[in-house]
């Protein structure tokens, strides 16, 4: 629901990316989170930016598919570039297809870079 109302939004925005940067580690939103809830509503963050278009967002998701802590979210990510209708994202996704080396990762890459290039945004 936010990410369809919330689209354009700064502070969703904001408070989305923040949780999407958070190191697992970190007690945030909540110090009384476990574990496994701070990466499921990282998750939920990281498809969220895509689902509203965040183009700010581009750079964040690009760097999650390298250093997050679980493939289910760099697969999130990979696939969350391909709903950001930017050139900075169609780039981005074509990187990631390129040099990743889980296979899982780079078939969401392709889809999201075929998804861009289906909508006029190429990696070129």
């Amino acid at each position: 629901a936010l990410a369809h109302n919330a689209g354009g939004f700064a502070p969703a925005e904001d408070a989305l990316l923040a949780i999407a940067c958070a190191h697992k580690n970190d007690a945030w939103p909540l110090p009384s989170m476990t574990l496994a809830q701070s990466v499921a509503i990282r998750r939920y963050a990281v498809s969220a930016l895509g689902l509203m278009g965040v183009d700010r967002a581009v750079d964040v998701l690009e760097e999650l598919t390298r250093v997050a802590d679980d493939e289910d979210t760099e697969v999130r990510a990979a696939a969350a570039l391909g709903e950001i209708p930017c050139k900075s994202s169609a780039r981005a996704a074509a990187r990631v297809a390129h040099s990743h080396p889980n296979p899982r990762v780079v078939v969401a890459a392709n889809n999201s870079s075929r998804a861009l290039a289906s909508r006029g945004f190429f990696s070129r």
